[in-house]
């Protein structure tokens, strides 16, 4: 597109950036501001500009999803290589199970339990010796 005297439009110019560095206009623009490269007016006129594009619903040019690449190695790791199983680091972050595979794609495995060992007592035996009475 151009901008009518001959020079690449606005919008062109921040998909261009947006390609380059893989974020959304809206936060290329936040981060200019936040450094001091644009001013206050400005800010507010890029705002603008992309609330009447309607890019807050939706930018154009959105890169494909990636899927993470360190996470699952990570995650993979506890348990093996970092004391910390991924139920416990679920639970840490006060995930439900269900929570932590969509963001992660990981299954947390059911915990493994073992039969406690049962010890059979006697009524009235309980803290007493063989045969005493009870004070009660």
């Amino acid at each position: 597109m151009k901008d009518g005297r001959g020079g690449t439009s606005y919008g062109d110019m921040k998909i261009h950036e947006k390609r380059r560095w893989h974020t959304s206009v809206a936060a290329i623009v936040r981060r200019s501001y936040d450094l001091g490269l644009i001013g206050a007016a400005e800010y507010r006129r890029h705002c603008q500009y992309i609330s009447f594009k309607g890019w807050t619903k939706g930018e154009p040019a959105e890169p494909n999803f990636q899927d993470p690449e360190l996470l699952p190695n990570a995650l993979e790791a506890l348990g093996k290589k970092i004391d910390l199983t991924v139920n416990t680091f679920c639970s840490d972050l006060h995930f439900e199970p269900q929570t932590f595979k969509e963001v992660t794609g990981v299954d947390v495995p059911p915990i493994q339990t073992t039969k406690a060992e049962v010890i059979a007592m006697e009524m009235g035996l309980i803290g007493s010796k063989r045969g005493a009475t009870s004070g009660c």
